[in-house]
């Protein structure tokens, strides 16, 4: 035993330092083995992560681009349909504007303004009767009394002397307008260019009747009320006795037309 142990240490190693090498050398094969097989799952997992990776993405994207195409799809046709309303709401104004357009047209060629200025139609007679009566034209009348250029033929008859300027009825008068005004006690916002309508209106009642007698009478059969007085302007009383006297002459109108049947 002795001698063994000599040989041993003659060779300068021990057992503990052979141990060590030998444990030593296994544990280096078994841990290149574990790196080389590491390494070979790491690439494997490598390979096979890449080779799930496309696979999925693939499917993925050919589910994705399904799904866009079918959500691309319903929107053109929401859009489509948004539009499609839009220009039907836009065909439907135009259309009815069109039709306000034409009908606003109609209703002014056929519109009077100058027979709805509060003067009735008791004579039932129209400025072309009244041309026609006269071996003159409409244009005729509406220069020689100044008339508005717009009035048209079916005017009332009784309306015209209304719509005369207070100018041209002050020639009819001989005289001028100042004198008119002072005569007639017409209102301060009277001018030459007023209609005579707008100059009777500014007539104080004891001027326009003359006579307080007639004043008194006329108070009275109209049922106009103990306020009304001489100094009342004629434009005050004047709607309630037009309107009285149209609903007479209706009455009248319906009276002969009875007793004729």
């Amino acid at each position: 035993m002795e001698e063994n142990k000599n040989e041993i240490l003659e060779e300068g190693t021990t057992p503990s330092d052979e141990v060590t090498e030998t444990v030593e050398e296994a544990v280096t094969e078994e841990t290149s083995q574990m790196i080389e097989d590491a390494v070979t799952d790491e690439e494997n997992t490598e390979e096979l992560e890449e080779a799930l990776f496309v696979e999925d993405s693939s499917e993925a994207e050919k589910y994705i681009d399904v799904k866009l195409l079918i959500a691309e799809n319903a929107a053109l046709k929401k859009a489509n349909k948004i539009m499609k309303g839009v220009l039907t709401t836009l065909a439907a104004l135009v259309i009815a504007a069109l039709v306000i357009f034409a009908g606003f047209k109609v209703y002014k060629a056929v519109y009077n303004p100058y027979n709805h200025m509060g003067y009735y139609n008791i004579s039932g007679m129209t400025l072309e009767d009244v041309a026609e009566m006269n071996d003159m034209t409409v244009e005729e009348i509406i220069a020689e009394l100044n008339l508005p250029k717009d009035i048209k033929a079916d005017t009332y008859y009784d309306v015209i002397e209304y719509l005369v300027p207070v100018s041209t009825m002050a020639e009819m008068y001989g005289a001028d307008v100042e004198t008119i005004k002072s005569a007639f006690q017409l209102g301060d916002h009277i001018t030459a260019d007023s209609t005579w309508g707008e100059a009777l209106d500014s007539m104080p009642l004891s001027v326009y009747f003359g006579d307080d007698e007639v004043l008194a009478e006329v108070i009275e059969e109209y049922n106009l009320g103990d306020n009304i007085t001489g100094e009342t302007l004629w434009g005050e009383i004047r709607p309630t006795i037009n309107k009285i006297d149209y609903e007479r002459h209706l009455a009248e109108q319906a009276t002969d037309v009875t007793e004729a049947e």
